[in-house]
């Protein structure tokens, strides 16, 4: 099947369209791709897959990447990128959300968004932001960055900072805290998966954030649990699809 591609730059956010030609779009997702990666590369034919199912799809480089490749993301050590994450995440959203209201609200009343790993904590973000989230699909992610960098997995990285650069990151943790905030997820489409022996993400903080989701009456959202460590594989990214191609469950 013929999938029409195009790359643009709007408003200063290089970003790649995928679309069938002269097809009414199912609607349209925002693909949103891992730490160090790009629109160009870490998403595999995903964005392609979405365009065949129907969706017009847009690619976006996250903040400090890609395109618009900043440091630390160019030379700099991994314990200043991992710290710099919350910053690119932040801006993601933001900029996602300027394009839909800039551009895209034009032709779409609501939006999709598909992201892997760093990306799925953009996708996580975005009901926060905007209240026409159709569908959010978070691969190998959390919706909680609190406790990653406080009591977990990052927390050598946020001990190792500076007082003044842990205040930084302490303030963007803040922005992003998704805890005090589900209101907004209580009608969104959730697609949720993390591996069981990943000790880079653990799957607990996604699991707790379903069920919170669950006894708000969003019955929706769905975990999936995959064996195996942090990887994202295959079979994540057939079943996310095979799941944006169906209904979405009422109850």
């Amino acid at each position: 099947m013929k999938v029409y591609f195009e790359d643009f730059i709007r408003y200063g956010i290089p970003l790649n369209e995928f679309s069938l030609p002269k097809k009414k779009s199912k609607g349209l997702v925002f693909v949103i791709h891992k730490l160090n990666a790009s629109k160009d590369s870490g998403l595999g034919l995903i964005p392609k897959q979405l365009a065949e199912a129907g969706y017009e799809v847009v690619a976006i480089d996250c903040y400090k990447h890609g395109l618009r490749k900043e440091e630390p993301f160019i030379n700099g050590a991994e314990k200043l990128q991992l710290a710099a994450m919350v910053e690119v995440i932040n801006q993601t959203v933001l900029d996602i959300k300027f394009l839909y209201d800039n551009h895209y609200s034009q032709f779409y009343s609501s939006i999709s968004v598909f992201g892997i790993s760093m990306g799925g904590i953009v996708a996580y973000q975005m009901p926060r932001v905007m209240n026409n989230i159709d569908r959010v699909v978070s691969l190998q992610a959390t919706p909680f960055l609190r406790p990653l960098y406080h009591e977990k997995e990052l927390k050598h990285i946020y001990k190792g900072l500076s007082t003044q650069e842990q205040e930084v990151l302490d303030e963007y943790l803040d922005k992003l805290c998704l805890e005090d905030n589900l209101e907004g997820f209580k009608n969104v489409a959730i697609f949720a998966t993390n591996r069981q022996d990943d000790m880079l993400i653990r799957p607990e903080n996604s699991q707790k954030f379903i069920q919170h989701l669950k006894a708000l009456g969003n019955f929706k959202a769905e975990h999936v649990l995959y064996s195996g460590n942090h990887d994202i594989i295959m079979k994540m990214a057939v079943d996310a699809i095979d799941w944006m191609n169906r209904p979405v469950r009422k109850e």
